[in-house]
């Protein structure tokens, strides 16, 4: 819940992606899939707007798909 906490200051003072794909992994520990979904969906809209290289767009696919499968996400 901390986390949570901590990383929505962090959006609300800097709406960075990099802020934004902490705050979906700490919905995702926290339980809250649904949110975490939610602003990871946002990350990736982001990245995809911004022309970023694929592979980072890979990477923001493969942490939604974990909170879409309700876990959060682990490095591999």
């Amino acid at each position: 819940a901390e986390a949570v906490g901590l990383a929505q200051r962090a959006v609300a003072i800097q709406n960075d992606v990099s802020f934004l794909d902490t705050l979906a992994a700490a919905y995702a520990e926290a339980g809250q899939f649904g949110k975490a979904i939610e602003t990871q969906q946002d990350v990736i809209s982001i990245l995809a707007k911004e022309g970023v290289e694929k592979k980072i767009i890979d990477e923001a696919i493969d942490h939604l798909e974990s909170y879409q499968s309700g876990k959060p996400w682990r490095d591999k």
